[in-house]
């Protein structure tokens, strides 16, 4: 027996036909089968089996006439005879063309699972058109169809994650369970997030009904700005102390199906939403997140609280609340907010100072048509020329406007050594003693507007700020600078 070689023998066992005897069947089956490799029966050696034998059968085609029913969890090619093997591709072929025929539920997740390895399609969006193809042809009222297709929709969304896709088709796959993630969302980004949205969160979370807290019903707009943005003033604060850090954990994407992950070789990086991302490393994915769970939503809880009995207070709104310990660790950060809210919320004036010019010019246009003919000959402005002459012949009539102060007009006091002797200062004179302004205004052609601007240019080198408002009719001083304008103007 020295030197020899004893290869395998294929027993023949007579009246029984092997497999590979069956006429009829096409090659490319009995080469698949081979294709088996025999080793560790894990997960994992199954799926690199079931993908090695897709690639190779995927653009194959059958046309059986037989159809021989297939029951089997976690079904593979391996786990089909000859006969169960060519049903299968059958009906594939049907399918591929837009035919759905009846068949046994275990073909139906065979299919699935080549649309999740990429088996015979062209991208990862025509396996979701695919996957959505069989849904609707195979979706009914039934127990374990509607199991399928919760399986679907899990495994969609898992797919949609590992082939990068877009944030709006993965969400389309989504359950309830990913809501509170995305709440938590808009607050990470709270600069970022719209009211609407930040109060969306604050109701989600809140144990009682901020709708009806007297301070939304009684200061509407107002109550949810300052309730909006004390939170962006505090999210940067006050996150990480209620939600805590992110946490890592390794994330098995489609599981319970047949999925070959060493196809993947490439590092990934897939971000839902700021409080929650995936992460491809070494052959492993991870999932990255907050804890939304009963503490961290009732200490957020908390905090909405402790916001809406300051706020009852700050507006004197009524209806007082019941001050409860877990939200005084919260008063100090509020306190602080709420003077942040209240400075916010002051109007500000932005003077642009390279359009008075523009404005005075306008302004003498205007006044200038609506002159009566008389009026021409007895006003010009700030030293300008009338052109006309009671015959209609042109002259020029000159006018100092020092002197245009007529006799009946009220009496002003001292001048100053800032250009007292102009109009502009002849009225704030006025103001300041408490005379009134409208014969000075009305003798003058003056329009207040104008004429609020003019004196605001005058006195920005001084003061860097406005000392007179107009609301389109009426000149008034801004109290903060009457002492300093008396100072200038009446000593």
């Amino acid at each position: 027996m020295d030197g020899k070689v004893f290869k395998d023998t294929p027993l023949s066992i007579p009246g029984v036909m092997r497999a590979s005897d069956l006429p009829g069947v096409p090659p490319k089956i009995h080469q698949m089968r081979q294709m088996y490799e025999y080793g560790a029966n894990s997960p994992e050696m199954q799926a690199k089996n079931f993908y090695r034998q897709g690639k190779f059968m995927e653009d194959f085609d059958d046309d059986a006439t037989v159809s021989i029913p297939f029951q089997h969890y976690f079904p593979t090619y391996h786990d089909m005879n000859i006969s169960q093997l060519r049903t299968y591709f059958t009906w594939r072929t049907d399918v591929r063309k837009g035919v759905f025929k009846p068949t046994s539920l275990s073909y139906l997740y065979m299919y699935i699972y080549e649309l999740l390895n990429g088996i015979g399609v062209k991208s990862p969006e025509d396996s979701l058109v695919k996957m959505e193809q069989l849904r609707t042809a195979y979706c009914d009222d039934s127990t374990d169809t509607k199991r399928m297709v919760n399986y679907l929709n899990r495994w969609a969304f898992d797919f949609c994650i590992i082939n990068n896709m877009s944030r709006e088709t993965t969400l389309k796959y989504a359950d309830n369970s990913i809501d509170d993630i995305k709440a938590i969302s808009v607050l990470l980004n709270a600069e970022t997030s719209t009211d609407d949205e930040l109060m969306a969160v604050f109701e989600r979370f809140y144990s009682k009904k901020l709708e009806n807290s007297p301070v939304i019903k009684k200061q509407g707009a107002k109550a949810i700005a300052y309730l909006t943005g004390i939170w962006r003033y505090l999210s940067n604060q006050l996150f990480t102390d209620i939600f805590g850090e992110k946490s890592t954990h390794e994330w098995n994407p489609l599981s319970s199906a047949v999925y070959y992950t060493g196809a993947k070789t490439e590092d990934a990086i897939y971000e839902l939403f700021p409080a929650l991302r995936y992460f491809y490393r070494y052959g492993v994915w991870y999932s990255e997140t907050y804890a939304v769970a009963y503490p961290q939503k009732r200490a957020f809880s908390n905090f909405i609280g402790a916001v809406d009995y300051k706020l009852r207070k700050y507006f004197g709104t009524g209806g007082s609340m019941k001050n409860s310990e877990a939200y005084q660790p919260f008063f100090d950060y509020i306190d602080k907010a709420i003077k942040y809210c209240e400075e916010q919320s002051r109007p500000k004036i932005n003077v642009n100072l390279s359009s008075l010019d523009q404005i005075r010019t306008d302004s003498v246009e205007t006044c200038e048509s609506l002159l009566t003919e008389e009026d021409r000959l007895d006003w010009s402005v700030d030293g300008s020329s009338a052109n006309i002459k009671e015959d209609g012949s042109s002259a020029k009539i000159s006018v100092d406007v020092s002197s245009a102060i007529t006799d009946d007009a009220p009496v002003i006091g001292q001048t100053s050594r800032l250009h007292s002797s102009s109009i502009e200062n002849q009225i704030l004179i006025a103001l300041l003693q408490n005379t009134s302004i409208t014969e000075i205004i009305k003798t003058n052609h003056l329009m207040p507007t104008v004429l609020a601007d003019k004196i605001n240019e005058m006195y920005f080198d001084e003061f860097a700020d406005n000392v007179v408002d107009c609301d389109g009719s009426t000149v008034t001083l801004i109290d903060d600078y009457v002492e300093d304008l008396k100072n200038l103007l009446l000593k």
